[in-house]
């Protein structure tokens, strides 16, 4: 089975054995953070990190958001899985990279990382901001030259952020206050991919809200959903 959920920020609790991530996996299951992983920090806590992961008995991927540390996550070696590209971190921890197309337990999956950090004033280049945080011209000319590959034909899309009309939605009916001009690119493409693809499954991260919203959307942080039933396993009970 594969699941998805929201951004997980380096916080151990959310997979620790108790948890309703760990409770509800099986050693055959995937479970897909939305961005914002957290957990590949350069720090000392990464080796106890890595071997945390390593004691899993899943496979946990993620795809990137706008709060990691992207020279380490891309000095991982890369290679090909399920269709697509990805970062080996460990046998059962993976980076799943920008527009790539995977294809897995039958079910066809276009992921596109990346965000503007909204507190990108109060953080420091090199130290915890960089600037691969958006999508370059290339990652987003790779997703549609893959999505071509396919006939445009996929079941769902995980990015990190929303696309554009869905944050005016959002913005309309209280959830947003604003919505930065930085956003625009990564935004306006992923509401062209949905365009494209006739508006498959869609979950994201990001917006720190557990919310299923229009046009097959949802805004994951800690809810759980299932790809292969299309519905939620567990649902945080706060918005």
């Amino acid at each position: 089975m594969i699941y998805v959920t929201g951004d997980t920020h380096g916080d151990l609790r959310r997979l620790e054995d108790r948890s309703p991530i760990s409770r509800l996996l099986t050693p055959e299951d995937l479970i897909i953070v939305a961005g914002d992983f957290g957990y590949l920090l350069d720090r000392p806590s990464l080796s106890e990190h890595l071997g945390f992961f390593a004691s899993r008995q899943y496979t946990i991927a993620f795809i990137d958001g706008n709060h990691e540390v992207f020279p380490l996550i891309g000095s991982f070696p890369e290679e090909s899985w399920c269709g697509g590209r990805i970062h080996r971190i460990l046998p059962n921890l993976i980076h799943l990279m920008r527009g790539q197309v995977y294809t897995i337990e039958n079910i066809r999956i276009f992921t596109m990382g990346g965000a503007h950090s909204p507190d990108r004033a109060m953080r420091s280049p090199g130290v915890n901001w960089w600037p691969e945080e958006l999508p370059s011209q290339k990652e987003y000319q790779e997703g549609l030259k893959n999505l071509e590959a396919v006939g445009h034909d996929i079941d769902a899309i995980i990015s990190h952020t929303a696309p554009y009309d869905t944050l005016e939605f959002l913005k309309m009916r209280g959830y947003l206050d604003s919505i930065f001009p930085e956003d625009q690119p990564i935004c306006q493409y992923l509401q062209y991919i949905d365009e494209l693809t006739g508006f498959p499954l869609h979950l994201f991260g990001h917006l720190h809200l557990d919310l299923p919203l229009w046009r097959n959307q949802y805004a994951l942080l800690n809810d759980i959903f299932s790809l292969n039933s299309r519905d939620y396993v567990f649902r945080s009970e706060t918005v």
